[in-house]
């Protein structure tokens, strides 16, 4: 029976002359080959040479407790990524990644005399990096938590809850449009009218969000229980 496992470990550089002399098992390595020493979640620790790890475990990045994926861990693994334009107005981005899958968005607009292809590229891959950190969130939670967990039941009833989830997942598009507007230098590139729509867009999402949060707090819920 085959079966896929993944576990969260530490690693430590360390060369194999060392872990020798730590009591570590090295195999056919050479001395002078470098490795790590890789401490499992139950404590147990091996030597493991430096290709093999680097082909089973993704280090994340400095920054990052292992808590969470950094947008640096998702861009660190996008090996390359291939850009076409098809026709007059729509470009294809194909990210290839460092496990070898590859994810393929497009964008596109409406009138050709507006494209380019710098900004459809941005544009798509805005959602492979989107794709790829749910990708990376979902490897990091079974790494941590392993599988066959049981959910985590909520306080809040059905309906409360579905509300919880539409708030947070309204606040996170808010958050990154907001930004778009604020801080992306292609947003004053584009139409007035386009820049007015999406301002009224951002607006209006904020309003949707207050009711929201006004129906919560109603329900009882706590607001940083929705944050």
């Amino acid at each position: 029976m085959k079966a896929i496992g993944i576990k969260m470990v530490e690693l430590q550089p360390m060369r194999a002359s060392m872990a020798l002399s730590t009591g570590y098992k090295i195999g056919n390595a050479h001395p002078d080959d470098m490795g790590y020493e890789v401490t499992y979640p139950d404590g147990y620790k091996s030597w493991t040479p430096k290709d093999v790890a680097d082909a089973a475990y993704y280090p994340l990045s400095e920054n990052n407790d292992g808590t969470k994926i950094l947008k640096e861990d998702v861009e660190n693994f996008i090996t390359n990524v291939d850009v076409t334009t098809i026709g007059e107005k729509t470009t294809v981005v194909n990210a290839h990644t460092r496990s070898g899958f590859d994810t393929v968005r497009h964008s596109s607009c409406v009138d050709p005399k507006n494209y380019s292809e710098e900004l459809g590229k941005q544009y798509a891959m805005e959602e492979v990096v989107n794709d790829l950190w749910a990708h990376l969130g979902f490897v990091l939670q079974w790494a941590k938590y392993g599988i066959n967990v049981k959910p985590k039941e909520s306080k809040y009833p059905p309906h409360i809850q579905r509300v919880i989830t539409e708030y947070e997942e309204l606040n996170d598009k808010i958050g990154k449009l907001n930004k778009f507007i604020n801080s992306n230098p292609f947003f004053k590139k584009l139409d007035a009218e386009e820049r007015n729509d999406m301002t009224c867009q951002l607006t209006s999402m904020r309003n949707y969000s207050d009711i929201l949060l006004s129906r919560l707090t109603r329900a009882g819920v706590n607001f940083e229980e929705c944050i």
